[in-house]
């Protein structure tokens, strides 16, 4: 198909699809984050605040690398897949109803699932034009000319320095991915979670990043706080302050927001904490005070709950200690495992864990309920219950089901008997 030379430029294309949408013309700073998508930085980053856009911008963005080039394979990570799902569902869409786009449509021999497809003229190829995965996903084996990184980093994957670390090392594989061609890009789009982002480490290895405050700022702060990396649109020092984004957020709902946001947060872990784990899980039996500095926030209440918090964990370890010095005697633990689980499966592998720990801890009542923290905190060789690995997210999930499974066994009249013997 020959390709109108208008359309050659993304910017032309985004309006078209902001059309077929039915949205309103895109905003100058839309256009900007378009501009710059569409450069030549092979390793770029995108920082905006959220409600900006940048997510719809990206799969116009797709559809029209596609549209240049429909050999291309695509790749799109998001901290979970259903994120990633969600833009090549969204995607897909673009392509079925904008009539320009009518010959990318999958035919009946190709791909053509929402989270997996081609496009008409793609040359038979292992990977999909457009395929998204979680980036806890199995990564390994794709491979791709553009790799979009959506929103990898949200509070649930970055709340430590364990789980950023991890998550670090998960975006490592996309250099393994990446084909090795001058055209090939590693895209990624997000807003900062932490102090300590990923995002900041990436511009350590190489990646250009560019930012989009949803206000104003002048060229000192820009040098001064963001190292020169906020786009000029939006760097004016007679605008200080006002909205970038005047006709979609007025300054007094930007005002609301960063009162009920705050800058950052207080936040405390208490308990009996196994470890923060490196798939971003933290296990054991604890809990966590967070607050967060907003105009509501007071640091008596905060003191107080910390406090509060310090009674508790004493009272849970003292606890711990009358466990750890409570021998079991002659109590039939394999019995009661059989009756808690209902599997003998899972009896027998729980029962060998259990005799391990009786090996490091001596035959207590502290023995058992480690046995049964280890079972919370991992899913692989170390303990015999290992996950079977189905592509999908699960692993979180199935995780925090093992620790609600705990807590069931912690709380029955079998434990409880266990506990008085």
């Amino acid at each position: 198909m020959e390709i109108p030379p208008q359309l050659k430029d993304f910017k032309n294309f985004l309006f078209l699809a902001w059309k077929q949408l039915n949205l309103p013309d895109p905003t100058d700073l839309q256009y900007d984050i378009a501009g710059y998508m569409d450069g030549d930085e092979r390793r770029a980053i995108i920082q905006a605040f959220r409600g900006c856009g940048k997510s719809w911008i990206c799969s116009a963005y797709v559809v029209h690398q596609l549209l240049l080039n429909p050999a291309l394979n695509i790749l799109v990570v998001s901290a979970s897949k259903t994120r990633s799902d969600d833009f090549s569902t969204f995607t897909l869409r673009l392509i079925n109803e904008m009539p320009i786009l009518q010959h990318l449509r999958p035919k009946d021999n190709q791909r053509q699932s929402k989270i997996s497809f081609d496009v008409g003229p793609a040359p038979a190829s292992h990977a999909p034009s457009v395929k998204s995965l979680g980036i806890t996903s199995q990564l390994t084996g794709s491979r791709a000319d553009i790799i979009i990184a959506d929103d990898i980093e949200v509070a649930n994957n970055s709340a430590t320095q364990l789980m950023r670390e991890k998550l670090s090392e998960q975006v490592k594989e996309f250099d393994a991915i990446i084909k090795p061609e001058k055209s090939s890009k590693i895209l990624f789009l997000g807003t900062p979670q932490t102090e300590d982002s990923i995002y900041s480490k990436l511009q350590e290895r190489g990646y250009k990043a560019r930012v989009w405050p949803s206000e104003y700022i002048t060229p000192n702060t820009n040098e001064r706080t963001y190292n020169g990396t906020v786009a000029a649109f939006c760097v004016d020092g007679d605008k200080k302050g006002k909205a970038t984004e005047p006709l979609r957020f007025s300054e007094i709902d930007l005002g609301e927001r960063k009162i009920s946001y705050g800058s950052c947060s207080n936040q405390v872990y208490y308990g009996a904490i196994d470890t923060f784990c490196t798939n971003g899980m933290i296990t054991g039996d604890y809990d966590k005070v967070r607050r967060k500095n907003s105009s509501n926030f007071s640091m008596d209440r905060f003191i107080d709950e910390l406090k509060n918090s310090r009674r508790d964990f004493d009272t849970q370890m003292d606890k711990f200690q009358q466990w750890a010095f409570s021998p079991i005697g002659k109590f039939d633990i394999k019995a009661m495992l059989d009756s808690l689980m209902g599997s003998e499966s899972k009896s027998e592998k729980m029962f060998g864990l259990y005799k391990q720990e009786v090996s490091k801890r001596g035959k207590t009542v502290f023995a058992l309920y480690s046995a049964f923290t280890n079972y919370a905190s991992y899913a692989d060789e170390r303990n015999g219950f290992r996950m079977r690995n189905t592509g999908n997210d699960t692993q979180a999930q199935t995780m925090w089901l093992r620790e609600q499974e705990v807590a069931k066994w912690i709380a029955s009249p079998q434990f409880k008997q266990l506990e008085a013997a």
